[in-house]
């Protein structure tokens, strides 16, 4: 932050740092910028057809990505889940209340108890 001080208060340097922040801050909200690793032969590709067709990189990167975007993928299948019940129980030894004691259960169900 670059602030100068002129005279009594800093009334001068706040003036100046408020008219430096605002132009900074109109630009985060307009401008986004993100960065993205590229295989290098793609990056290779990107710059040989933005060359040849005259046009910058973020120009040729910006068409495919809005090509993409517009193709239309047909919606998947819905899942359904299917619950399958078997009859059975809680093995010898093992009540419900051993759920309260994890430790208890896991050991039931190791055989160690």
């Amino acid at each position: 932050m670059v602030g100068v001080s002129v005279g009594k208060g800093g009334t001068e340097r706040s003036r100046l740092r408020t008219s430096l922040q605002l132009p900074a801050l109109v630009n985060m909200v307009l401008c986004v910028r993100t960065t993205i690793d590229l295989n290098d032969e793609l990056m290779r590709k990107l710059k040989r057809r933005a060359a040849d067709e005259g046009l910058t990189l973020r120009a040729v990167i910006e068409r495919a990505l809005r090509a993409h975007l517009e193709q239309r993928v047909p919606p998947r299948k819905k899942y359904r889940l299917s619950w399958r019940t078997e009859g059975g129980g809680l093995r010898p030894g093992v009540s419900v209340a051993d759920f309260e004691h994890g430790s208890r259960l896991r050991d039931l169900m190791d055989g160690l108890e």
